[in-house]
């Protein structure tokens, strides 16, 4: 049997280790390396291979972004299953079925100091195929806590993850080194201060207003990293066009969690229309400093030796998660007045966050982003008023452990409505029966890459070649390839697709993104959309297009109908090329793969109803109603 062993990260303290493996003839793995390590010779010399998802022959995707009851769940149930919560919750006042939210914390937590080694399992699950049956132990060297084991004995079937060396040292460690940085980073910006006259514009972006009064505002929105998603599209579904309406986006404080880079083309738009733009300050030590006295002060010495000798990571982790809050909630005290917060991207706003502003009985309200992560358990969030895509989205919220919402209103998909704006003003139809094809974006540099489970250069060139031999085999047929950017043309990888694109005259590659919603023209001209499970698919299914999601990739197929949502088994999946040569060899000659219940099926699932233009009319309505409830 092999002796395999995967280093989750190549570091000065580890190679010594390494290479006493390799003097007993282990395979070894490399997962990720130190950057300081990354160019020594002797990695050559010592014939270290690297984990990538590309060489795997087989990948499991039943645990990709999460399912209930899964290895992540039943590690948080394990940990919280225990009245050591009951010491946590005073101090979060106000926070309804606090028990189960404060949960969502702890599953946070364990997400990050878990999610490599889900990674690492898969890959290996994937790669060493042909040695399951003989039941493969793989030994992982790593900073892997006693929580990181246990998710490994709960998730390893058959093939076994077994840590070399496992501590909760590790977590200790890690605050430890989080702490000296930031307190190094606290250094930097004072010794910046003092040699700069620009103190108040080190390292902040340019559209930032660092002098604005925050306590004016009523209203603050969160967009996730700018207003514009790249460059296919502007997030203002909270915007009026009234000048006098509360929402109108000068009245609107917009606030960034973390710096941003924007073009100056996007700057404009921001100095345009007086949008102001802030970072969310960082809690001060002094404050945090005084949380943890407070709270360890609250629970009492006694308590405090007990729960560190009975259960040290639990307790731990729910100290970190209750200073956080603590200083958060002081932290938008000082700073803000508003009583009603916009969340612009759901599944990524920190759970933190809505906890601290239900608990200051502030509310929060969010447009559904993304149709599908409703169904991924991974993705947790807390929201006050849900304005959703359907009554379906509902009914999976209300029956899910990770998703709380206390008001859950079906809209529609908000940006189905660019789509019949453009459908509604079509004046000439292509010449040509068009399909419009969506693919997942390429990771720029080839160790992202191999790392990607899903999104692999392999995975994504794959889906360029099938393209090309469609377009091949229905010369009659124009197939535009268009994606979120066009990046992957620039990397060498895609050199030989790229050219056999530019060699067939029926399939081009749309690179015009000077334009905002051009995707959204794409899709109101096409007679197919052939697309990696994605929400502008979803968008044009609402507004009664026809959609193919093509559930395959070299390596696994039939991964998100199987895994997730297979949209009531409605005919919209292929899932191996054959199978979509015969999809689309069915429209062309006049056939459809759906009946007229089942197309308008997929419209209740995905939109409520078949998109009407006016989902961005509801949304306002609904907040409107959600200001005068808040401040009248």
């Amino acid at each position: 049997m092999k002796k395999i062993l995967v280093v989750k990260q190549l570091n000065i303290l580890n190679i010594f280790i390494v290479i006493i493996y390799k003097f007993f003839k282990f395979e070894v793995y490399i997962y990720k390396f130190s950057k300081r390590i990354e160019s020594w010779h002797l990695l050559k010399f010592l014939s270290l291979q690297e984990c990538n998802f590309e060489e795997c022959i087989d990948i499991d995707f039943n645990y990709y972004g999460g399912k209930s009851g899964d290895a992540i769940d039943k590690v948080v149930n394990d940990l919280t299953n225990n009245d050591l919560l009951e010491n946590f919750i005073p101090f979060l006042a106000n926070i309804k079925d606090s028990r189960k939210k404060h949960k969502l914390l702890v599953k946070d937590y364990i997400l990050g100091r878990c999610s490599d080694l889900s990674d690492i399992y898969t890959w290996a699950n994937g790669y060493f195929t042909d040695q399951k049956e003989n039941g493969l132990n793989v030994y992982l060297l790593g900073d892997v806590c006693k929580i990181g084991a246990h998710f490994l004995e709960i998730r390893s079937s058959n093939i076994k993850i077994v840590p070399v060396f496992s501590s909760n040292i590790f977590i200790v460690s890690s605050v430890i080194f989080k702490v000296l940085n930031t307190l190094f980073r606290k250094f930097f910006v004072i010794i910046s201060r003092v040699v700069t006259t620009k103190s108040n514009n080190i390292g902040q972006p340019f559209f930032i207003s660092n002098n604005s009064d925050t306590l004016l505002y009523k209203i603050l929105y969160f967009p996730h990293k700018s207003i514009f998603y790249g460059d296919l599209f502007v997030k203002d579904i909270f915007y009026s066009t009234r000048v006098d309406s509360e929402f109108y986006p000068s009245n609107i404080l917009h606030v960034e969690l973390e710096d941003v880079d924007i073009s100056e083309k996007q700057y404009k738009y921001y100095r345009d229309n007086n949008i102001t733009s802030v970072i969310l300050p960082k809690s001060e030590i002094k404050t945090i400093y005084n949380s943890l006295i407070y709270i360890l002060g609250e629970i009492g010495l006694k308590k405090v030796l007990f729960f560190i000798r009975k259960d040290f990571v639990l307790f731990f982790v729910f100290v970190l998660n209750s200073v956080r809050l603590l200083s958060i909630k002081d932290l938008i005290r000082k700073n803000y007045s508003a009583k009603l917060v916009l969340v612009g991207y759901d599944i990524l706003f920190p759970v933190t966050l809505s906890l601290v502003f239900e608990s200051l009985k502030i509310r929060t309200v969010s447009v559904q982003e993304r149709f599908l992560p409703t169904f991924f358990s991974h993705f947790s969030f807390l929201i006050d008023t849900y304005l959703c895509d359907s009554r379906l989205v509902c009914k999976a919220i209300d029956k899910s452990n990770d998703k709380f919402v206390n008001s859950c209103l079906p809209c529609g998909q908000i940006r189905s409505d660019i789509l019949i704006n453009y459908q509604k003003n079509i004046t000439s139809k292509n010449k040509r029966f068009t399909i419009v094809a969506f693919d997942y974006h390429s990771q720029s540099n080839f160790d992202d890459n191999r790392l990607s489970v899903l999104i692999n250069w392999k995975a994504n060139a794959n889906f360029y070649k099938d393209l090309c031999n469609l377009a091949e085999a229905f010369p009659q047929v124009d197939i535009i390839i268009r994606g979120k950017n066009t990046d992957w043309t620039k990397i060498s990888y895609f050199k030989n697709v790229l050219n056999k694109v530019n060699r067939i005259p029926n399939i081009w590659i749309d690179e015009d993104y000077s334009k905002l919603n051009k995707q959204y023209e794409l899709v109101s001209r096409s007679d197919l959309i052939i697309a990696k499970p994605t929400s502008i698919g979803d968008e044009a299914m609402a507004a009664g297009k026809r959609v193919v999601y093509y559930d395959y990739i070299p390596n696994s197929s039939n991964y998100f109908a199987s895994g997730y949502f297979n949209y009531n088994n409605c005919n919209i999946f292929a899932y191996s090329y054959t199978q979509l040569k015969q999809m689309v060899q069915t429209i062309v000659n006049g056939g459809e793969l759906l009946t007229d219940d089942e197309v308008l099926e997929l419209q209740v699932i995905t939109n409520n109803m078949p998109a009407d233009g006016n989902v961005k009319s509801r949304v306002m309505k609904n907040l409107d109603i959600i200001y005068n409830q808040v401040y009248l």
